[in-house]
């Protein structure tokens, strides 16, 4: 892990303002300021979801298969022909790397 708070988080509204805790209260991010744009609960809701999304990014980073074109493709008229790119494998292959980038960025080793 990357040694942030444990989950799971809430959403905790007080006023104009949202903040963060755990399950222990223990606060994540501070209710501070007004509420100043439509997208703050959104954001709020987002950022609880941190440490779970985290986690299923980890789990589905280590389970991951080396992937091969033909696990895309379990009808015959779904196949490309041999000299095309593979559009599910390339989608895989961005997907992976965008989850170990997301993991990077987490970790704080990007």
């Amino acid at each position: 892990m990357s040694g942030h708070t444990p989950g799971p988080w809430a959403v905790e509204r007080a006023d104009d303002a949202y903040c963060i805790a755990n399950v222990g209260n223990l606060v994540i991010m501070p209710c501070g300021g007004k509420v100043k744009h439509g997208n703050a609960e959104a954001d709020a809701r987002l950022i609880a979801a941190a440490p779970d999304l985290l986690e299923a990014l980890e789990l589905l980073n280590q389970s991951a298969p080396a992937a091969s074109c033909e696990m895309f493709h379990h009808e015959k008229q779904d196949r490309h022909t041999f000299l095309e790119e593979c559009p599910a494998l390339i989608r895989y292959e961005q997907a992976c790397l965008k989850a170990r980038a997301a993991l990077a960025k987490a970790r704080g080793t990007a």
